[in-house]
């Protein structure tokens, strides 16, 4: 874990035989800047690089079943900061619009969907750090007619995972 890390929660490892545990603290460290030796993870990904973003967007009408309106769509960086794709999108109407925004995926991640949901990815991370990248990833619900753009704020989602072993019991 970082320096500043939030705990998260704590968990015992147990062994197959069941005759020992091994104790696990779970952190989450936000930012990956400065944190880990060179070499020790890929490169983060900035705002500057930020040129598509791929989205999935998930409609629920006021009353009915959400749906899928936007899977996974590539939308490009135009000159004024906001990203557009060349097919063009009417409002779906009255509902809330989920918007969930991934940028620098790799080719081998999966986007899981769930009742028309994204609810997780599934990636295996290279083991050569300089073939790893670092994904972000932004969420927007809105409501109404709203027929406008739509902020999003990136954040990291897969950086980096780190090891750090204390002095413990069976550990």
């Amino acid at each position: 874990r970082g320096e500043g890390a939030e705990r998260l929660g704590k968990r015992d490892l147990c062994s197959e035989e069941g005759d020992f545990s091994l104790p696990m603290g779970i952190y989450q460290q936000k930012g990956i800047e400065s944190l880990y030796a060179e070499g020790t993870r890929g490169s983060m990904f900035t705002k500057d690089q930020l040129n598509t973003i791929r989205i999935w967007g998930t409609f629920t009408p006021a009353s009915g079943d959400a749906f899928t309106y936007i899977n996974g769509d590539t939308y490009t960086k135009q000159t004024n900061e906001e990203f557009t794709t060349p097919e063009v999108y009417l409002w779906p109407g009255s509902g809330t619009l989920k918007f969930d925004a991934f940028a620098n995926l790799p080719d081998n991640v999966t986007i899981n969907n769930e009742n028309s949901v994204v609810t997780s990815i599934t990636y295996t991370a290279p083991t050569d750090v300089a073939n790893q990248k670092d994904i972000i990833y932004a969420s927007a619900s809105v409501s109404g007619d709203y027929g406008q753009a739509v902020p999003l704020t990136f954040e990291h989602i897969l950086a980096a995972v780190n090891f750090k072993v204390g002095t413990i019991a069976h550990g």
